[in-house]
């Protein structure tokens, strides 16, 4: 995983008006002069991992990467959190087939899917947030020179 398929995902998901300038990665923050950081909802927290690498002896002396994300949709209740995640699902997988992240200088496979957790409730924090998880990422290898 690369910093550029971060900010390619990143940049696919921003296309959503719903989460335009509410896309984040590692934390929700939008800093403004002599206040306190608050985020409005609903939005997006994206987690990166590097994923296996593999070597392709084949084709050559070649990275496969495995790219893979974790994402965080926020709302202020369960039906923003879940309409956030239709939306993502339907960016990403729609009509069940993975679309393909473009990043410069890799060839990337269509990208999988999944929810694995049910919605959960952060009472932590006054008012209570709603956020969904959702799980994405790609095969990607370098493209033909």
């Amino acid at each position: 995983m690369s910093y550029a398929d971060t900010v390619a995902l990143k940049a696919f998901i921003e296309t959503l008006p719903t989460f335009q300038q509410a896309t984040f990665v590692g934390e929700a923050t939008k800093p403004a002069p002599n206040s306190v950081n608050v985020v409005s909802t609903p939005y997006v927290v994206l987690f990166p991992a590097d994923g296996t690498n593999t070597t392709e002896s084949l084709t050559g002396p070649h990275v496969v990467e495995n790219p893979e994300y974790t994402g965080w949709i926020v709302g202020d209740s369960a039906e923003q959190a879940g309409i956030g995640l239709g939306l993502i699902r339907q960016l990403l997988f729609p009509g069940g087939l993975g679309v393909r992240i473009a990043v410069d200088g890799r060839l990337n496979d269509r990208c999988w899917f999944e929810s694995p957790v049910p919605l959960q409730r952060d009472a932590s924090v006054t008012p209570p947030l709603h956020y969904h998880v959702f799980r994405t990422g790609w095969r990607s290898q370098p493209a033909p020179a």
